[in-house]
């Protein structure tokens, strides 16, 4: 019994950990992509 609870739990701890990473990524890419958004005003006024 100890040993299939422990296998669920390294098998939810391997989603969770995969499915953190996925948020990760997902927050930082659209956070650059914010960022860029903001500042491609400034830079065109920059270039101009």
């Amino acid at each position: 019994m100890t040993s299939t609870t422990l296998q669920i739990d390294e098998n939810l701890f391997v989603l969770l950990l995969d499915f953190s990473l996925n948020l990760l990524y997902f927050l930082k890419s659209s956070l650059f992509y914010a960022l860029r958004l903001k500042l491609s005003p400034y830079k065109i006024r920059l270039v101009r």
